[in-house]
């Protein structure tokens, strides 16, 4: 297995400060990661997928095709697979973290929601 997923392309984030020389944020040293820019991305599109899922199941009225169902799984593999790796995007040093950190809450709560859903299925089937 690849240790990266994405490839190695990083962005630097600089800001200019407007105070005439004087000392002001610098971020000169952090590297904006693209593999939290991409699961942050992809974490989004998994949001859009799940209320996607969510409105076609809607308006069948619960008997949606199985390419409903697909989507939601389609969508819970991405989400663990970016939360995985903008895990791991957390532990470089040499990053600025605030991306990566919003990819990983994102992801997250998308998770969270698909397997709610799954474990609401599953119970709702046993009863």
């Amino acid at each position: 297995m690849p240790k990266k997923l994405f490839k190695k392309r990083r962005w630097r984030a600089k800001a200019k400060s407007d105070h005439n020389g004087k000392s002001g944020p610098s971020f000169s040293s952090k590297i904006i990661s693209t593999d939290g820019v991409i699961c942050l991305v992809l974490g989004i599109i998994c949001f859009i997928m799940l209320i996607a899922a969510v409105v076609i199941s809607t308006l069948a009225r619960g008997a949606a095709d199985i390419y409903v169902g697909t989507i939601g799984v389609i969508g819970f593999v991405i989400s663990l697979t970016c939360f995985i790796v903008s895990l791991k995007t957390l532990n470089d040093e040499y990053i600025a973290e605030a991306i990566p950190k919003i990819a990983v809450g994102v992801n997250f709560a998308a998770l969270l929601i698909y397997l709610g859903l799954y474990a609401y299925g599953l119970f709702i089937g046993m009863v």
